[in-house]
């Protein structure tokens, strides 16, 4: 499960993000298809890829787009209390298990 609410929120607003290659980080952005996975002290890339995207009208809103779309499909709070559920029953003794919770999430 991606943690970087942050990049995530940016995506889903259709803004191509900038993010470090290190922690959890790469599992919210899609390089080259959402945002762009830098080092974290490659100063140069990160000017590169923002004049870039300046520079681009287009591809800023292809990348913002997909970002988007691959947040509002995978990235749900709905979705994540699922796979968060899931896990929780995977790792719980039956014993230890109370009543069954079930989300609805409207569908």
């Amino acid at each position: 499960l991606p943690i970087c609410c942050a990049l995530l929120e940016a995506q889903s607003c259709g803004v191509p993000v900038l993010g470090s290659n290190a922690g959890g980080i790469p599992d919210a952005v899609a390089d080259g298809q959402t945002g762009f996975l830098l080092d974290p002290s490659d100063v140069a890339g990160v000017e590169r890829h923002l004049r870039g995207l300046a520079d681009d009208a287009e591809r800023y809103r292809r990348i913002g787009e997909a970002g988007c779309a691959r947040a509002r499909s995978s990235a749900t709070w709905e979705i994540y209390a699922d796979k968060l559920l899931a896990v929780l029953r995977d790792h719980t003794p039956e014993s230890q298990l109370g009543p069954q919770i079930v989300l609805d999430h409207g569908r």
